[in-house]
């Protein structure tokens, strides 16, 4: 039996969070949703080894809820894919440092592959002494 992978994924659009969730409930994937609120109460309480962020999100921007993660030494190590419709969303994920990105509309296998490729086991077993946290 595979390990679950644990991924968090930041949309505040209800439907594209159903239709991740469809998309990765068969590939052993347990998928935390959130309107990226409450980002970093999360990575406190959870080790995710992947964040698929969408770029635009009620009151603020995903890029930048990817630069906050990055610069923070604390989770800069998860891997951030950018989920945009946007013609610029090439230049936008290497912007704000993630790891790559996922164009609008995209097809299941993308998404599937994305996941495959880019989780990190290393997260998941991360400890972080208390005298490294913010």
């Amino acid at each position: 039996m595979k390990a679950t992978k644990s991924v968090l994924y930041i949309e505040d659009d209800d439907s594209l969070q159903s239709i991740i969730l469809d998309i990765l409930k068969d590939e052993d994937v347990q998928v935390v949703m959130d309107s990226g609120e409450n980002l970093f109460s999360l990575l406190k309480k959870h080790n995710f080894g992947l964040i698929l962020m969408d770029e635009r999100l009620n009151g603020c921007q995903g890029s930048d809820l990817c630069k906050k993660l990055k610069a923070d030494r604390n989770y800069r190590d998860i891997p951030v894919i950018m989920i945009s419709a946007s013609w610029d969303i090439p230049h936008i994920a290497k912007d704000c440092l993630a790891d790559g990105y996922i164009r609008k509309p995209f097809d299941i296998y993308d998404i599937i592959a994305t996941v495959n490729l880019n989780y990190s086991d290393q997260n998941k077993t991360k400890v972080i002494p208390s005298s490294e946290k913010n």
